[in-house]
């Protein structure tokens, strides 16, 4: 990954399925923003941790980005972190609740930087997550990304909570329209799509798993026991 590239790790404290799900114990050794944090250092020395809890920058001393409490969702949360990281032309925002990030992937979308101004990560889909309201689902033509929503669905591809931006899309992010759709399937990647912005994707076969209810980190420890 290229040294004008940081990854920025969203974290509020709040969250509706899940209080506090950032803090709660995954493993002996890490808390869920840890391990994700943890994770994200495999990759590259440029990880920062962009929140609005005094809590979760307490965990990180040397790399945390105090932000608003005024952010309506990650990439406004990363926008705001890009302001304080001068030195960075790219940024990946990889959600603090993807307890297993995709980090083979990530520079890949450090690549498609070169070609998008946003990028983000889809993988294959079985029928069972499709029917899951929990997931998303990007419909895409292979190289873009047409639609995401988390309505129960017979196709569609399964989206990660991965994105890429250049830093001119990403100052410009809180400046769009925003539109019905983000806030009735509450996905900010909407406000991209329906601002015209173009969405690239890159396709992932890892294992990757996401944290949005108590059931799915229950599920995650079971799969994880050794």
């Amino acid at each position: 990954m290229k040294k004008t590239t940081a990854i920025v790790i969203p974290a509020r404290l709040e969250s509706s399925r899940f209080p506090e799900k950032m803090l709660v114990k995954v493993t002996d050794q890490h808390c869920l923003i840890q391990r994700v944090e943890h994770w994200c250092k495999m990759v590259t020395e440029h990880v920062y941790v962009a929140t609005d809890s005094k809590k979760i920058a307490a965990l990180f001393p040397d790399n945390a980005i105090m932000t608003s409490r005024d952010c309506l969702n990650g990439t406004e949360r990363v926008a705001e972190a890009a302001l304080q990281l001068t030195d960075y032309k790219n940024f990946i925002n990889v959600q603090g609740d993807m307890i297993d990030p995709p980090i083979g992937i990530l520079d890949d979308i450090d690549s498609m930087l070169s070609y998008y101004d946003v990028a983000t990560v889809v993988t294959e889909m079985d029928d069972k997550s499709r029917a899951d309201p929990n997931t998303v689902k990007c419909i895409n033509n292979g190289e873009e990304a047409n639609w995401f929503l988390r309505a129960p669905l017979d196709y569609g591809d399964w989206h990660l909570g991965v994105y890429g931006y250049r830093r001119r899309a990403l100052v410009q992010y809180k400046e769009f329209d925003k539109h019905e759709p983000e806030f009735i399937e509450s996905l900010e990647q909407l406000r991209w799509l329906t601002n015209s912005k173009k969405i690239g994707i890159t396709w992932s076969e890892e294992l990757c798993g996401e944290i949005n209810t108590p059931e799915d980190l229950e599920n995650w420890q079971l799969t994880h026991q050794n």
